[in-house]
């Protein structure tokens, strides 16, 4: 078997190439169980493929993205990456060290809800639960069910989608995150995005996404519904967007468009299973 070089891969690596594993820390400071990167480049080579997606579930400080950009400019390769990591380190660490990294270039990164986080904006619709603990797991699961679910997805917010809000604990005190909902309702509904375009009409911003699911072609449309003309939103989606050229369109909130789906109603179908 050959590595992207066309060289023979050994079994056995006694060349100078790899750096002790001991040695990690002293390549970048301030993590006290990194892996030498020239180790992970090693590991990359061994495909014979350039246009590859390297996942790492734990990420650390950085390590494998650093060896892929790096390995990407020795030999012109176009290989992806995908890290994963809930560590403090994340903020002090690792994105300082992919900034540094990277010249002219973007990275993208997400924060995910934690459970605690939900469990934070529960919020009963009743006083019901007074006496929680003398309640069955069986009315327990339907409270859980039917009582919270308002506070666990705010459908009403959907009207200024792009200030939605969750109460996070960092630090040990309470604020209020905001929430891209876009890019949630994206994965919701398992959307390949291929472009992502932002209007200025009526004093108001749309955002409109476009890109396909399970190969038909779909568009999204926000834009904060809070006092819109209908009519004028109608004929600005229809004349402008384009939407004859999808097989669906999604649109948050009050709107006129025909044959047109709400995001609101597949947002908690999807998200709560509804």
């Amino acid at each position: 078997m050959k590595n992207v070089e066309g060289k023979l891969i050994s079994d056995i690596w006694i060349d100078n190439e790899i750096k002790p594993l001991q040695g990690g820390t002293s390549e970048y400071l301030g993590f006290d169980t990194q892996k030498p990167r020239s180790l992970i480049k090693r590991i990359i080579k061994l495909i014979d493929k350039k246009d590859i997606t390297i996942l790492d579930f734990f990420a650390g400080s950085g390590t494998t993205i650093d060896a892929t950009i790096s390995q990407n400019k020795e030999d012109g390769g176009n290989r992806k990456y995908l890290a994963v990591e809930m560590g403090n380190h994340f903020e002090s660490i690792m994105i300082p060290r992919i900034k540094k990294k990277l010249s002219n270039s973007l990275f993208k990164y997400q924060k995910l809800e934690q459970y605690e986080d939900t469990l934070e904006n529960i919020k009963f619709e009743s006083n019901n639960l007074r006496l929680i603990n003398d309640y069955d797991d069986y009315i327990i699961k339907y409270m859980l069910d039917y009582e919270t679910k308002s506070s666990v997805l705010n459908i009403d917010k959907f009207d200024d989608p792009f200030n939605y809000k969750i109460t996070i604990t960092e630090n040990k005190e309470k604020i209020d995150k905001k929430v891209n909902l876009m890019e949630t309702f994206n994965y919701l509904i398992g959307l390949k995005v291929k472009t992502f375009d932002v209007y200025n009409q009526f004093n108001r911003k749309y955002k409109v996404i476009s890109g396909k699911k399970d190969d038909e072609s779909v568009l999204v449309i926000w834009r904060k519904t809070i006092d819109l003309d209908l009519r004028a939103d109608k004929e600005f989606i229809e004349n402008e967007l384009n939407i004859d050229d999808y097989k669906k369109v999604y649109i948050n909130g009050d709107n006129y468009v025909e044959n047109s789906l709400l995001i609101e109603e597949s947002f908690r179908k999807l998200m709560l299973n509804d």
